[in-house]
């Protein structure tokens, strides 16, 4: 939806920023000149189309420099289901459900500039390759599938633990693959994506795992503008699980820490 919303605008504005221009080209008359009277305190007529000019050039950049859109979709990002007051964090309880509104973790990672991600196995990001298309998350956590933590995790999303090793190492050697910065942590793991967690208007997604559930996956997201202090103890818990893993590498003979 605000995809669609910066869309719109960006056309509207570009086609107002263009016909400026064009009205201020030095020799185009005199339909604008019918504009002279009430915009005459801008200045006369030839001072009043190199403002013409001057505005529609800067209405046409503004309306197509990616960084200006990406901060338009940000100031109008929607939330759908609200709890806590107006302000309050966005509540899927499924995936299913948060995919068909948000459309999909490759277009929230295609929206983001920067991206930290901490995942028990990354199976959905490899499932749909946003690893290769995005090169996004920078940095990814991903449980450490030697470590003695798979066998708790493996029982709460009824898998074995052969299996879920090996899916986390399928996800490590894709994201590899793709240039991002893989980790390893053996830990009672919380998954959650932090998007532009530096630049000091981040938002983040914490999913919820219920046990040998195979529909409910809650996810919370909120902004850091609303909830401040909230986004920085979630990023103090991302940089914790960070310090305490292995970082891996790929390597001729399989995948090394």
């Amino acid at each position: 939806m605000e995809k669609w919303i910066a869309r719109l605008w960006r056309w509207g504005a570009t086609v107002i920023g263009l016909v400026l221009m064009v009205a201020g080209i030095p020799g185009i008359p005199d339909g604008f000149k019918a504009w002279a009277d009430w915009l005459s305190f801008l200045g006369s007529g030839d001072n009043l189309k190199w403002v013409a000019m001057s505005t529609g050039l800067a209405i046409v950049a503004f309306a197509n420099v990616p960084p200006l859109t990406r901060l338009l979709r940000n100031l109008v990002r929607p939330t759908v289901i609200v709890v806590n007051g107006p302000k309050g964090p966005t509540t899927y309880l499924t995936r299913s459900a948060m995919d068909r509104e948000r459309r999909g973790l490759m277009n929230e990672l295609q929206d983001t500039e920067v991206v930290w991600a901490a995942w028990f196995a990354g199976t959905y990001a490899v499932a749909n390759e946003v690893f290769q298309a995005t090169r996004k998350p920078q940095r990814l956590i991903l449980l450490d599938p030697h470590g003695d933590h798979i066998h708790t995790f493996a029982e709460i999303f009824s898998r074995t633990p052969e299996e879920l090793s090996s899916h986390i190492k399928t996800t490590t050697r894709r994201a590899l693959e793709a240039g991002l910065e893989t980790y390893w942590f053996d830990g009672p793991l919380a998954s959650m994506v932090l998007y532009e967690p530096e630049s000091g208007n981040g938002w983040a997604r914490i999913e919820v795992s219920v046990p040998l559930s195979e529909i409910m996956r809650p996810n919370i997201l909120f902004r850091q503008a609303d909830y401040p202090q909230e986004f920085e103890d979630v990023k103090r818990t991302y940089e914790a699980m960070l310090e305490r893993s292995r970082r891996v590498y790929l390597a001729q003979g399989g995948l090394v820490t």
